[in-house]
This record gives C-alpha cells, structure tokens and sequence, in this order.
C-alpha cells in the first residue's frame, strides 16, 4: 500500500504559464499572497487534528470522543480545500492553481499537487477508521495503517506548510531579484528553518522516526504557482485540481506503484 514512490515526470518551466508576477508577490521576508498564506493555515489547522489525534495515541485515551468534538466535519479538516485551487483568470473566466516543486527554477514537480490530493485521502482513512472505533474495535492492521496515516498528515503538512512560506523566497528567484550574499542568506535560512519545523513536528508524531519516510524528498523544495485554464479531460482528485496531462501522468505513477490510495482512497 505504501510501496516505493516512482518520481514524477518533470516539465520544462517554460511550458507553464507561469502567474508568479511582480505584481503578485514579495521580496523575501515580507508577507505572502492571502491565497498562500490562507492554504498554509488550513494545512496548519490538519496538522493540528493529527496532533490531537497522536497524543490520544501515545496517551493510549479513546478517540471516539474527537467524532462528537468536530460536529459536522471530519476530525482531520479537509472541507472546503477545492477552493484554493480555484481562481479566476484577467478576463474572468475559470482558471485553477497548479503547485509545483522545483529545485532550480528551471524544471517543474507535479508531485507537490498530487501531496495535496494524498494528503486528503489520508485525512478520510483517518476519519473512516475513528469513526469505526465508535461501534467495533480496530485489528491491528487498521491501527497500523491509523497510526501511519496520523504521522503522515503531521509529516506531510509541515513540508507543505514550509514550502508555501518559502513562496516569496521562490518568486524572487524566479525573477531574478537575489543575487550573491542576499540569495546565500535567504537559501540559507530556508534550509535551516525546514530543520526546526521538522523537530517541532517529530515531537508530535506516535512514531516521529518515520518521519524521512512519510515526506517526498529529504530537503525542502521551493514551490511554483502556476495558472491554467478549463480544459477537457481535466479533474478534481480529493479536491485538488488536475489537468489532463497531470492526471494522465500521475495515473502512470500509480499504477507503476500499485497503489490506488491517491485516486480511489478507501478504507
């Protein structure tokens, strides 16, 4: 179920329209754009349920009661996500938010956006499997895939979150606004930064030595907005938007992983 990730195609930049524009963004260290800085709370707001749910865990206290405590959503938030990938293009018309990871501003990840899709599909196995605990007990199979997929919001929000601050620091990048000493400082505080919220969030976790292996990569990417337009073929996955070669691309990934959690998540 959790076999080895094949990495993602990559794009050219240049492919991409990007949306990223002077107008749009900050130089380092100034606040983000409302839609960044709005998607990195709601990721925060998931981390949190997690951790909640983590320390009962840990603390070996009954779950049901977190059921009655969130009301009409789900214990781990994800309501409502489609709409930060929703916007609308100069003429008014429909137009979706695509994120991608980058390491040198010149080739383009898809698997940011397919993060955001699997994050969600954890969040309804965790919400699915509480709710079970209400009227029967859990195997021990379902408390292992429970407490992985906890961990695994805990992992994969903070390396969310941490790429969506590093908005700003990946927009001056990509337009040339940091050169020498300036752009070694930032690049530094970025790195280190990462290593700090990685510690806050191991300290949450039930078992915070998985947390290398619930992340896609090591190191923390830079993340790249860009824009499209209604197009044929394009799909919502979990409330996340996907343009037709995304999905056809993320649907090879899949299959060549035998897992269908992100397309089909089930529990």
């Amino acid at each position: 179920m959790f076999g080895k990730r094949v990495p993602p195609k990559k794009t050219a930049a240049e492919d991409v329209p990007v949306s990223a524009r002077a107008e749009d963004s900050s130089v380092c260290g100034q606040e983000l754009r409302p839609n960044i800085s709005e998607l990195a709370d709601y990721l925060q707001g998931m981390c949190d349920d997690a951790a909640a749910i983590a320390l009962k865990i840990k603390n070996q206290m009954p779950l049901t009661d977190l059921v009655s405590a969130a009301g009409d959503r789900s214990v781990i938030r994800y309501d409502g996500i489609d709409r930060f990938f929703k916007t609308v293009a100069e003429d008014g018309s429909a137009a979706y938010r695509i994120y991608y990871y980058s390491q040198d501003m010149k080739s383009l990840d898809p698997l940011a956006q397919a993060n955001f899709a699997k994050l969600v599909s954890q969040a309804i196995i965790v919400d699915g499997l509480v709710n079970q605990m209400i009227t029967s007990t859990l195997t021990n199979g379902e408390g292992g895939l429970l407490i992985v997929a906890v961990d695994r919001i805990i992992a994969m929000t903070t390396y969310l979150k941490h790429s969506l601050h590093g908005f700003t620091f990946s927009t001056d990048l990509l337009l040339g606004r940091l050169q020498g000493d300036t752009l070694n400082e930032a690049a530094r505080q970025f790195i280190e930064s990462y290593g700090e919220s990685v510690k806050r969030a191991m300290l949450t976790m039930v078992q915070p030595a998985a947390f290398g292996k619930l992340v896609p990569y090591q190191n923390p990417r830079l993340l790249i907005e860009v824009t499209r337009r209604d197009e044929e073929g394009q799909k919502f996955v979990n409330g996340v938007y996907f343009p037709k070669d995304l999905v056809d691309t993320l649907i090879a990934d899949t299959a060549q992983r035998n897992s269908a959690i992100l397309f089909s998540p089930k529990v």
